[in-house]
């Protein structure tokens, strides 16, 4: 193992302590731990393979991203250290209700907010939905999980993985083309449309002026939708 790979792993075994589990899978452990010294707590990702997406975001600091503190890579195997944020995902919000028009334009304003800066470093999330938003306990929203996130490449043809939450995920997410910032563009559309009626727009679509809105997001061919997130931004407005 590389010197800063060591280091940070000793570091985090002396100066901090295991608080629980949030994620244990074949390719990806996330745990919550806490600074024994200041009681500060962070989140510790244990990832197989390289995270140059993780690497991008190490430099970004926005409202509604998470601070990500640490990136260490070294033979196949990764440790990313980033802000840990105390609040209630999306996802926990539906199940005891539904969104009103309100809560739909504020959360998904700022989801937008965060895309643009993402998409300005070239950055895809490629996994928006309601699992990966989280409103803290200041009200502010956050876009999280970088995952399976990429750093757009013009020149591919298509995505050589499949990744994404089915039903969320893009039809070129499925290896049909290359994915781009209009892939993230569908998947709004679906989590606005589920956030309004509870359901995939193909089983249930939302009425009113977000009709109109998951409609064009949701095109099967990328030229048809928003072709940017400003453009998207301007007609929730």
């Amino acid at each position: 193992m590389s010197n800063m790979y060591t280091w940070l792993e000793t570091v985090l075994q002396q100066e901090y302590r295991f608080i629980r589990n949030i994620k244990r899978a074949e390719n990806n452990t996330i745990n919550v731990m806490e600074n024994i010294h200041n009681s500060r707590r962070v989140i510790v990702k244990y990832i197989t393979g390289d995270v140059p997406v993780y690497e991008h975001l190490i430099n970004i600091q926005h409202d509604n991203l998470p601070i990500v503190y640490e990136v260490v890579s070294d033979n196949g195997k990764s440790i990313v250290v980033e802000e840990f944020i105390d609040g209630i995902t999306v996802g926990e919000v539906l199940e005891t209700g539904l969104y009103n028009d309100d809560g739909v334009y504020r959360v998904i304003k700022e989801v937008c907010e965060a895309l643009y800066v993402l998409h300005g470093k070239g950055i895809i999330h490629r996994d928006i939905k309601p699992e990966n938003i989280i409103i803290d306990r200041n009200g502010n929203v956050k876009l999280i999980d970088f995952n399976i996130s990429r750093i757009n490449m013009h020149k591919q043809a298509k995505d050589t993985v499949v990744l994404g939450t089915t039903g969320y995920a893009s039809p070129e997410q499925y290896g049909i083309s290359d994915t781009d910032r209009r892939s993230d563009i569908y998947s709004v559309g679906i989590l606005i449309n589920v956030m309004l009626t509870g359901n995939h727009p193909a089983k249930r679509m939302c009425t009113g002026r977000w009709q109109k809105i998951v409609n064009r997001c949701t095109r099967i061919n990328p030229d048809e939708r928003y072709q940017d997130i400003e453009e998207l931004m301007k007609n929730i407005r």
